[in-house]
């Protein structure tokens, strides 16, 4: 909307998009664990600690996890949004069997789109009411 002058005196001029590259955000700190194995306790145990007990929540920005922005510029609404997402989880894991099709083996790949990791929309997900 209007030019702005960093303090290193680079300026952006007024109508430009700013994005930065999020693809580093794929790379999990070491401390997590392995990154491609299955672990559905990882982040329980990482607040065993009294110190973490409220880090390392879904919702909770940090420098390693900023899926919902960080600092200021945290998205307001994600308490809500997590929520939304876990009732959506439990009610389909709860009342469905969920395969992919015989054909796919393994994890099917991500597809990336400008800064955006996608899921393959070509994989066919089964689903079969319990």
């Amino acid at each position: 909307m209007i030019p702005i002058k960093l303090s290193n005196g680079f300026q952006i001029p007024a109508g430009t998009v700013v994005q930065c590259n999020t693809n580093i955000l794929e790379e999990t700190p070491s401390s997590w664990g392995d990154a491609h194995a299955f672990d559905g306790f990882r982040f329980h145990r990482m607040r065993e600690a009294p110190e973490d007990a409220n880090k390392f929540q879904f919702a909770s920005p940090s420098y390693d996890s900023m899926q919902f922005g960080f600092g200021n510029d945290a998205c307001p609404g994600r308490f809500f949004a997590s929520n939304q997402i876990k009732i959506i989880l439990s009610y389909i894991l709860s009342r469905y069997d969920i395969r992919f099709e015989d054909s796919v083996k393994g994890r099917p790949r991500n597809l990336m789109f400008e800064v955006n990791v996608l899921a393959d929309p070509t994989v066919k997900v089964l689903f079969k009411k319990l």
